[in-house]
């Protein structure tokens, strides 16, 4: 087993609502908005169907000691720049909206050298198109009101097989002060999202949480706060909101096939509460893109 040192109550439920908007920045572009709401079980809360089917199922590079289950819930608006305009904009991203529901398993354990590990595997389902009602979330999310969304992609069932591995190495830390370092590779395999990519999360603090640890009773939550900085960089293989719709036809851009992120924020832990405030900047994902996108994001978080 690994030692629990600073858990925080990790091995528990948690509830999490989190939103995203770039208007923060003066913008109201690209991806513009997005909310989802996300459900982690405790690690002895797995049913013992999903506890075969993990024992089942092959591990690279670690050993599972615990294991999680979670659901979302969530939606993504995409927008154009120039939202003034009623006919396509044929050099910018479509309007599209995508509604989904995702069911994850999460497994942690030792790995490599025994550094301990984790790896996420997650299903993502919904729908693409106006029955992702975007349009309608957008009216009340944003003081702009786009005239485009006549000409948003049709709707079409989507889907993406998710799969995320992370290693930390955690520097020695006194009086509850702490540093991590995780590096991680993540895909996607779907007619929604299609990538491979690498990132790295640097963390520092007091009383950071360890959700890699596999405590042998329950831990307690305390008070601290971190900051976090991080950068992900993918080759992209389809991407909807771009590619436009699979099986009709629809409007479309040339996406770039690498793209980064580079993401920076600040978590205050009120003990089982957690508020997070993060700032993500993206590169361009299609080829006639100008510039960078940025946009905000906040989260609360509770633990139980």
């Amino acid at each position: 087993m690994l030692p629990a040192l600073a858990d925080q109550a990790e091995e528990g439920h948690s509830l999490a609502l989190n939103f995203e908007n770039d208007g923060l920045f003066g913008r109201d572009r690209h991806y513009t908005s997005g909310m989802r709401l996300t459900y982690w079980s405790a690690d002895k809360a797995t049913p013992r169907w999903l506890q075969r089917f993990s024992e089942w199922l092959p591990s690279v590079g670690f050993r599972p000691e615990a294991q999680k289950f979670g659901f979302e819930i969530g939606q993504e608006i995409y927008t154009p720049e120039l939202l003034s305009a009623t006919e396509v904009v044929e050099d910018d991203r479509p309007y599209a909206g995508w509604l989904y529901l995702a069911s994850s398993l999460r497994r942690r354990g030792p790995g490599w050298g025994e550094r301990p590990a984790m790896e996420t595997i997650r299903l993502d389902m919904g729908v693409v198109g106006p029955s992702a009602f975007a349009e309608e979330t957008q009216a009340i999310a944003h003081e702009k009101d786009p005239k485009g969304w006549d000409n948003q992609l049709e709707d079409e069932f989507g889907f993406a097989l998710r799969y995320d591995h992370r290693y930390l190495f955690a520097a020695p830390c006194e009086e509850g002060w702490g540093a991590h370092f995780i590096p991680a590779a993540h895909f996607s395999l779907g007619n929604v999202d299609t990538h491979f990519g690498l990132g790295v999360l640097v963390r520092g603090g007091i009383h950071v949480p360890n959700e890699f640890e596999v405590p042998l009773e329950r831990t307690p939550a305390r008070w601290g706060a971190y900051l976090f900085g991080g950068a992900d960089a993918r080759v992209v293989g389809r991407n909807i909101f771009l590619d436009g719709n699979t099986w009709q036809d629809s409007h479309d851009v040339d996406k770039e096939t690498f793209v980064a992120d580079l993401r920076a924020g600040l978590v205050i832990l009120l003990k089982r509460v957690e508020l997070i405030a993060a700032f993500d900047w993206r590169s361009p994902e299609f080829e006639q893109q100008s510039g960078w996108d940025a946009f905000a994001s906040a989260t609360v978080r509770y633990k139980f």
